[in-house]
């Protein structure tokens, strides 16, 4: 489940909403996405500021201080200030349940721009549904592979 992660490190997996409110809730965090398409073409995203609020909160995201490869826009803005939705607790701002119409959760607002806990595919498709991130060639085309990684922020 989402709250206390799943899955294996080095394949698909979620370390869990209580451990990343955990790690975030006392130091600032950095925020780094690898992405990767099909076609083996590579893009980062930094995020100077990632904080995940705890369960209570409905692990309300904040984020910012985006900085990208060039030609990668931010997805992920799109889901700043949004609460974690899961096909069970639709907590986002659409009508519909975004987590149930995408299959995954995420920190869906009006749903979204990227989608990195999407369903896996083994070659490229355009499907909302599938691991992806709009800004970067303005697509739903799946992704071979996305990994988030935090660390401390570094004093200046």
């Amino acid at each position: 489940n989402y709250k206390n992660g799943f899955g294996h490190a080095e394949d698909e997996y979620w370390l869990g909403n209580d451990a990343i409110h955990a790690l975030t809730k006392d130091k600032k965090q950095v925020l780094r996405i690898d992405l990767m398409k099909f076609s083996r073409e590579k893009a980062h995203a930094t995020y100077s500021s990632f904080f995940v609020d705890n369960e209570a909160n409905k692990y309300k995201l904040s984020l910012g201080g985006f900085n990208g490869t060039k030609g990668l826009g931010d997805s992920f803005a799109h889901s700043n200030n949004a609460y974690f939705s899961t096909v069970d607790v639709d907590n986002d701002n659409n009508k519909g349940d975004c987590a149930d119409m995408f299959k995954a959760g995420w920190w869906f607002n009006t749903c979204h721009h990227n989608n990195l806990n999407g369903v896996y595919r083994k070659a490229s498709k355009i499907d909302a549904k599938e691991v992806s991130w709009y800004h970067w060639g303005n697509t739903w085309k799946s992704l071979k592979s996305a990994k988030m990684m935090i660390r401390p922020r570094q004093k200046a």
